[in-house]
């Protein structure tokens, strides 16, 4: 499904430049973000979540968790045309971000970040007070961890205060636990970490656990309903039970199943609770369940889940029907057996849904792959005929959206019902609530629409009701309230200057809120398709940003920035305005009079990794070259993270590129196996990520499909620190001692150091796997600049004013 803003923004920034200046890290480090658009149930308040801009954080020791200190939350009253509602949310220092709507949309959920610490509160819309918990509700990285029961009851998964944040964390609990052990080693005393396996696996430190507890704001209570870390929470539509994935003892792999990212370090169980009486109980003790799935029943009459028993592989579990009480069950499917997807870390992903009191699964057997509800009388295929069996677009309780690739399907029990509409012209009109589980279920039928071209606009059409919204280039509809007549547009201008606005069906449009508006004189660059033929024949489409100026004869030196597996056919989304990208960030390089080409490098069928890497990108060079003024002899690469392994994979397989800058690159595959990193190997209480870790390399980005000790050799030939010596260009290494393995870096800059060739390697300090504080990333653009110049010359323009605080 696609957003929007896709189709509509693209038209816009393909629309004639407006000479202005040029984007800078400055400008890049000011940046604001605007977040999630939500509307309560009853189409009063209108919930606006932006973050402030980026050099303003209290704080950078948070890794990815610097976005929650720089929260912002706005409130807006649709019954008194979009008045700002005052909230006591703007202490200094402190970052807001806003949960779940109760169900009449009186009381929002917020939560604070102060300092480290992570609190729940509940502010009354109503009254416009705010109520702080001492809560710290675990962070919605797999599913939900809060829900509202009713208006007044809200259930949490909280973290246990003692233990340590795992997300918050990464930026600053190695930094605070390794000083005091070494404070410690240094009085003599004992100061070590200790991890098992097999029988010494439970050596491994816990965390005290945390807690499910239901909190009642009318009678100013909270009620324990479990001991436990909850992962996923989901309430059953009578609010009369809970559903929780609860994490449970270490697990290490069963089989010989090859490792994905996606890899848990422990079981997973599943818990019921009764919240009238707090009765709780396991309906599968044997069972592991998988993330990514918890559905109740519209009836309220079953939960739906996939789990396999303790002692088998995921390939020979199962769907499970949990009723309201006893025990689960395992869903016959009556002669057909369970597709697992892949989800995008490569883990297992079951998809199923409901359809009027019945599961609908994807499926294979007889007939062929499908989506098949199952009912007692039969496995009943939604739409027979189908090539392949498409994906589930929306679900609400009576009626299904099935997308196939040719058409849109309405779904009943009774049957299936063609659509006009194809499946490329859906999208989605509400954002879904944060967690993986949701990024993979479907939504409900009402933020679902389909878009239509109409001249210059573009229109939307709701699906469940069938009304019209008209979109100028560049507008998304974030939002909708029909019982007020009232859309909600966002407008990303072509100076990536974002609106927020509340649109009458009839009437002028107010504006809400405005982000970025520094960026109004910036002038970005529109990327030019370079379209060419891969090295297997195949047609790509590359995007080359063209510095003012550039011409025959006025040729600019380019830079490549490679991320293998990237293939695409609309310009790279982070790289149009507003640009927020801190990493190899192609708006800032092409205003220093860089030329930058973002080339497509399918992952090639039946090639390892490292095999022929330099061709593929240099087939997009040399395409672009024909193409547009551009020089191939003054190449660089600018590569991070798996970008910064193909950028000096590539550089050890051509003498073209005279320069390599790699930032958090691996480059030893064998070393990196089960790489950790500080807080993992300082803070074990956090968890054991280890097979995970290793899962990047076996099923992951490096793709060698199995471990290295069943075929060392082929993670040798896909090291690049064992072809250092081929390497012929300047290299430039950036990376965070806070990141998983600093030697990775560290050997790639001894293999050159100990052959004289040219390199740099800049560890920057308290930094991961990006460098997000605001002076290193102005010593890493100066030093990048500086390295550019000397290598492959200077920009166009004005790009060479020379290194600075504005550079």
């Amino acid at each position: 499904m696609k957003p929007l803003f896709g189709v509509a923004a693209a038209c816009a920034l393909f629309g004639a430049q407006v000479r202005a200046e040029p984007f800078t890290v400055d400008h890049l480090l000011r940046q604001e973000q605007l977040g999630a658009i939500s509307v309560d149930p009853s189409q009063r308040w209108l919930v606006v979540q932006t973050q402030a801009r980026w050099d303003s954080a209290p704080l950078y020791d948070l890794d990815d968790g610097i976005r929650l200190a720089l929260g912002r939350v706005q409130v807006f009253d649709l019954a008194r045309n979009g008045a700002a509602r005052p909230l006591p949310l703007a202490e200094p220092g402190v970052g807001y971000t806003a949960g779940p709507l109760s169900p009449s949309g009186r009381h929002l959920a917020v939560l604070r970040l102060v300092g480290h610490a992570w609190e729940l509160g509940v502010a009354d819309l109503e009254t416009g007070q705010v109520f702080w918990l001492d809560l710290s509700p675990q962070h919605a990285v797999w599913g939900r961890t809060l829900a509202w029961r009713n208006d007044d009851q809200l259930v949490v998964a909280t973290r246990n205060p003692a233990a340590p944040d795992a997300r918050l964390g990464l930026g600053w609990l190695a930094q605070e636990r390794l000083p005091r052990q070494w404070a410690a080693a240094a009085r003599g005393e004992a100061a070590m970490t200790v991890m098992g396996s097999g029988r010494y696996r439970d050596l491994r430190p816990k965390a005290p656990p945390g807690e499910l507890v239901m909190v009642d704001l009318a009678r100013s209570q909270r009620r324990v309903l479990a001991i436990g870390d909850v992962v996923d929470l989901e309430i059953a539509p009578h609010g009369d039970q809970v559903a929780a994935i609860m994490e449970g003892e270490d697990l290490q792999p069963i089989d010989d199943t090859p490792a994905t990212s996606g890899t848990v370090g422990r079981r997973r169980r599943l818990l019921l609770t009764d919240l009238a009486s707090g009765e709780t109980w396991e309906p599968c003790p044997s069972c592991d369940v998988l993330s990514r799935l918890l559905s109740w029943s519209d009836r309220g009459d079953g939960l739906l889940v996939y789990a396999r028993t303790d002692a088998g592989p995921w390939r020979d579990g199962g769907f499970w029907r949990v009723p309201t009480r006893g025990v689960a069950a395992r869903l016959d499917l009556q002669g057909f057996r369970p597709v697992l997807e892949k989800a995008a870390d490569n883990a297992d992903l079951p998809r199923a849904v409901w359809l009027d009191g019945a599961p609908v699964v994807l499926t294979d057997g007889p007939g062929g792959r499908a989506w098949r509800r199952i009912t007692p009388t039969g496995a009943h295929t939604l739409v027979a005929g189908l090539a392949e069996p498409g994906r589930i677009a929306a679900a609400d309780p009576k009626v299904l959206l099935l997308a196939s690739a040719s058409a849109v399907w309405r779904v009943t029990a009774k049957g299936a019902r063609r659509l006009s509409s194809p499946a490329a012209d859906l999208t989605t009109t509400a954002a879904p609530p944060p967690g993986e589980r949701f990024g993979y279920a479907p939504p409900p039928l009402a933020g679902v629409a389909t878009v239509t071209a109409k001249g210059a606009e573009w229109v939307v059409t709701d699906i469940a009701g069938g009304r019209h919204a008209n979109l100028a280039a560049g507008e998304t509809l974030a939002a909708t309230a029909p019982s007020r007549n009232l859309d909600v547009f966002v407008r990303r201008d072509p100076h990536g200057v974002q609106t927020v606005s509340l649109v009458p069906f009839k009437g002028p449009a107010r504006v809400l809120a405005t982000i970025n508006s520094h960026l109004a004189g910036v002038d970005f660059v529109t990327p030019t398709p370079v379209r060419h033929k891969g090295v297997d024949g195949e047609p790509l489409t590359s995007w080359l940003f063209l510095p003012n100026g550039a011409r025959p004869g006025r040729e600019p030196p380019l830079v490549i920035i490679p991320y293998p597996g990237d293939v695409m056919s609309s310009p790279p989304a982070s790289q149009l305005p507003p640009a927020s990208r801190l990493l190899t960030n192609a708006q800032v390089l092409v205003a220093r009079g860089y030329a930058v080409l973002i080339p497509s490098l399918p992952y090639r069928k039946d090639r390892e990794p490292m095999e022929g890497l330099a061709d593929q990108m240099l087939v997009a060079v040399d395409a672009a070259a024909t193409q547009r003024p551009v020089d191939p002899a003054r190449l660089a690469v600018w590569g991070h993270s798996y970008g910064g392994y193909a950028a000096l994979a590539a550089a050890s397989q051509t003498s073209r590129f005279k320069a390599v800058i790699a930032g958090a690159a691996t480059t030893n595959l064998i070393s990196a196996y089960g790489r950790l990193g500080p807080m993992a190997n300082a803070v074990p209480e956090v968890g054991n990520w280890t097979v995970a870790s290793a899962g990047w390399l076996e099923t992951g980005q490096a793709r060698m499909n199995l471990p290295p000790w069943r075929d060392p050799a082929r993670y040798v030939r896909n090291s690049p620190v064992l072809f250092a010596d081929k390497i012929t260009a300047s290299v430039l290494m950036f990376y965070g001692d806070a990141d998983k393995d600093i030697s990775q870096s560290q050997s790639m800059f001894a293999a050159l150091y100990r052959q004289t060739k040219n390199a740099i390697l800049v560890t920057y300090r308290g930094e991961g796997h990006v460098v997000l504080g605001p002076g290193n990333v102005r010593d890493q653009y100066r030093r990048l600049f500086d390295f550019l110049r000397e290598t492959i010359g200077p920009g166009l323009e004005h790009g060479d004013r020379g290194p600075g605080a504005g550079s």
